[in-house]
């Protein structure tokens, strides 16, 4: 049979099994998968993503998540975050976002199970507002219900990464769905396909957000709807 002449890796499984066969030379295009899955992958010698990959993360950018912060906080304007140290390396990065928008950013480390829920209380002294990275680490089946029990008691909103935690009690979530992703990644498809393949990690472009009205009503927020938060953010 022919080589491929563009290659799809869909989800973490796939994106480990292409990345594990280094005789593709073919363009590769990675989709539904985190920034935290791609760091994990064992890339060989040079451990960095090929030249011939692109690849689409779930994440949105943190200027985005800064924005719909700065939209929610009318006063007080601390953001906080939860890093496992999978995700400690972005601190920087996220700092800045906020820095930019005016916010003032707190974060604490959870270096292990136990250290989630002091962690977590440490926090929430601080901020107005606590913002959920797509961090399996930190946010998984086991502690999602912890997490939100825990900042609605202290009468601090939550922002999720998905529907599924804008359902499960977060305030409201910014996310993309696979049909946006997907179009994104056709596009770099049809390009490799033209022969200009594109290079690179890249947030999706589109994106959605979801509001969990009874949770809002609880804490006394009042929100735009979410055609007018999704208008106002980049």
């Amino acid at each position: 049979n022919p080589a491929p002449a563009v290659v799809v890796a869909v989800g973490p499984g796939g994106m480990r099994a292409v990345a594990a066969r280094p005789g593709i030379v073919r363009p590769v295009v990675a989709v539904q998968i985190s920034r935290v899955q791609l760091d994990a992958v064992q890339w060989g010698e040079t451990n960095r993503v090929p030249d011939q990959w692109s690849a689409v993360v779930n994440d949105q950018p943190y200027p985005r998540w800064m924005a719909l912060a700065e939209l929610l906080l009318t006063s007080r304007r601390n953001v906080g975050i939860l890093f496992s140290p999978a995700t400690l390396g972005y601190q920087k990065q996220i700092e800045r976002a906020a820095t930019e928008r005016g916010l003032s950013f707190h974060w604490e480390l959870v270096a292990a199970e136990n250290q989630l829920i002091p962690a977590l209380e440490k926090l929430l002294g601080k901020v107005n507002l606590l913002l959920a990275l797509p961090d399996p680490n930190v946010h998984n089946r086991a502690t999602v219900q912890p997490i939100l029990l825990t900042t609605y008691r202290a009468g601090i909103p939550l922002i999720g990464y998905s529907e599924s935690y804008t359902n499960a009690g977060a305030v409201l979530s910014l996310h993309s769905g696979a049909d946006q992703v997907g179009r994104q990644a056709a596009e770099f498809v049809l390009a490799a396909l033209k022969g200009r393949p594109v290079s690179g990690i890249f947030p999706p472009r589109q994106f959605r957000v979801s509001v969990n009205s009874t949770v809002a009503r609880s804490l006394g927020l009042h929100l735009p709807t979410t055609a007018e938060i999704e208008e106002r953010l980049p």
